[in-house]
């Protein structure tokens, strides 16, 4: 639409590919939105915004039903999703970078 701001979509990852009938995708966008899209019912399951851009998306074993999500944003925070029950937030930490001078 002419005049909208459209984000731009950042990290796109397939999830819950323990067998050949299931497949999800998780799309990470700069505005810090992440949302979870079913391919096989062809629609969404499930969107959070995450307050920074989504730079990563990792889901975790690819032999098991999804059910962990790791999401890194801007400003150097990462959290950890609970993708059986859509807990929003296992974890969310900053991660702090620090130089030593030799």
């Amino acid at each position: 639409m002419k005049g909208e701001d459209v984000p731009d979509c950042w990290d796109v990852k397939f999830g819950n590919s323990y067998n050949a009938d299931e497949r999800v995708i998780a799309a990470g966008y700069d505005n810090g939105d992440l949302k979870i899209f079913d391919l096989n019912k062809n629609e969404l399951l499930w969107d959070t915004n995450l307050s920074n851009g989504v730079c990563g998306l990792e889901f975790d074993r690819k032999d098991i039903i999804m059910n962990k999500l790791v999401v890194t944003t801007l400003e150097g925070n990462f959290h950890v999703l609970d993708m059986r029950t859509y807990v929003r937030f296992v974890y969310c930490c900053k991660i702090i970078y620090c130089f030593l001078a030799c």
